[in-house]
């Protein structure tokens, strides 16, 4: 079942800073190579984000994204456009009225630059590429250009907010206003927005929208939110996006998305005794193969542990049990420690994968959940746990067995 998440750039995905950390681009990668799609949404134009699709390392013709608010869905490497809508040269003749008439600091979108009459302290330069053109002339000789993808009022927030209150009602009606910034007010045909395109796009490429979801901060993001199956927003959005979603993940400082992929996207992770997966680990050289639990867990993201193997102890190997507070072979070896690292091991696994479940081998010394032999060995069991469940139990894993393990279902549920 192939999913869609389409994320926005500033203030969602981009941390403060403008960076991605390397947690949420591991788990970028992790969803897309689980087969899902993962869309940048963004207000900017293609030419400013291409510098982060590749910090993303995402450059590829079967990998898209959206931008100028959704007038443009281009591949990542810029070589196929599924889509775009420029706007109208009457319309942008139109905007520069209302700029000029309102006092108001103006830019123009085209493909590959912006164009503007005057560089204002609220515009950058990025990469010290020349991005930004300059003109003489004032904003009449705007009116020369043609192909505008959108257009942006700049100036501060109270100012533009002014201003908008006093645009004539059929302005309103004719474009969509929204603000990508306090100082940004961002203008495009009223047919384009993130959230038709992401629909749009999840049909192109043969995605059930019920398996559609969009992530945003900003009241650019707002129509997206809205308009998908599965609207959600980081903490740190505006209140009207928390109005909206259908769930509010960690904010952008915090690596919200990948909580979210981790989340809703990805298959569930789990941490399973790789012996009953089939793995010739078992002390005997052999294995405890389920091939039931291994039909229950193919809707899951497998992490296989072996505490014994990561500990270094080999296979075939003496068995040990668990005597008092110490861990015996069966010749009288203090295998202690081997067992110690072993659960260290598998418990560092399930904090870098996120793991809180695992199924584990049934009275095993490592492994035992609630059940392991008395340490005799006898075939005698007991009560108890062992080293490495006692650790990933400590530590807030819920544990099952080969013999438990569909009361995982019933959690669920």
């Amino acid at each position: 079942m192939k999913k869609l998440l389409a994320t926005d750039l500033d203030g969602t995905l981009l941390k403060d800073d403008k960076t991605v950390s390397i947690n949420t681009i591991n788990t970028i990668h992790e969803m897309i190579n689980e087969g899902h799609h993962f869309v940048v949404a963004t207000g900017r134009p293609f030419f400013r984000i291409t510098k982060i699709l590749k910090q993303l390392d995402i450059i590829s013709d079967k990998i898209y994204c959206i931008c100028n608010n959704g007038g443009l869905i281009i591949s990542t490497d810029g070589t196929k456009t599924l889509y775009e809508e420029k706007m109208p040269h009457e319309h942008v003749v139109e905007l520069i009225d209302l700029a000029i008439e309102h006092n108001l600091n103006l830019l123009l979108y085209k493909k590959d630059h912006i164009v503007t009459d005057h560089l204002d302290e609220n515009v950058t330069v990025f990469g010290n590429e020349p991005l930004l053109k300059i003109i003489d002339g004032g904003k009449e000789a705007l009116k020369e250009y043609q192909d505008v993808y959108k257009i942006v009022f700049n100036g501060t927030y109270e100012k533009l907010c002014d201003a908008k209150s006093k645009f004539p009602s059929e302005i309103l009606e004719k474009f969509n206003f929204v603000f990508s910034g306090y100082d940004f007010l961002d203008v495009n045909n009223k047919t384009v927005d993130k959230g038709f395109a992401v629909n749009h796009l999840a049909e192109i490429l043969n995605i059930d929208l019920n398996n559609v979801y969009a992530v945003g901060d900003e009241e650019n993001d707002l129509g997206m939110v809205k308009a998908v199956k599965n609207g959600c927003c980081v903490a740190n959005a505006k209140p009207s996006l928390k109005e909206v979603s259908k769930f509010i993940t960690l904010s952008n400082e915090e690596d919200g998305v990948a909580n979210l992929i981790n989340k809703l996207i990805l298959k569930p992770k789990i941490l399973v005794s790789a012996c009953l997966l089939g793995d010739n680990c078992k002390y005997s050289g052999g294995n405890n193969l389920n091939s039931g639990l291994v039909d229950f867990l193919k809707d899951y993201n497998i992490i296989k542990i072996c505490p014994e193997t990561f500990g270094g102890l080999p296979i075939p190997r003496v068995p040990s049990e668990i005597v008092g507070d110490k861990v015996l072979s069966k010749d009288g070896l203090d295998v202690t420690k081997e067992y110690i690292l072993g659960a260290k091991v598998s418990l560092e696994l399930a904090k870098k994968h996120h793991v809180n479940c695992a199924i584990l081998k049934q009275r095993s010394p490592s492994c035992g959940v609630g059940k392991i032999y008395d340490g005799a060995f006898n075939g005698t069991v007991i009560d108890g746990y062992g080293v490495t469940a006692t650790l990933l139990k400590n530590n807030n894993v819920d544990l099952y067995t080969e013999e438990n393990y569909l009361e995982i279902l019933k959690k669920k549920s």
